[in-house]
């Protein structure tokens, strides 16, 4: 497990803000790498069942 500013030293590196997204929604969420790459690959619909 990391530290809080293990990870914020690791983000600060990345300047593309969509792979920063990316990496801190993967690691908040306890992703694995296949599993984001899975969600990467499918057309993800956010209006869908919001009400």
């Amino acid at each position: 497990m990391l530290s809080k500013d293990e990870i914020l030293s690791i983000t600060d590196h990345v300047l593309n803000l969509k792979h920063k997204t990316i990496l801190l929604t993967t690691y908040s969420s306890g992703l694995r790498i296949s599993e984001t790459l899975y969600n990467k690959n499918q057309k993800l619909s956010l209006s869908k069942n919001l009400r």
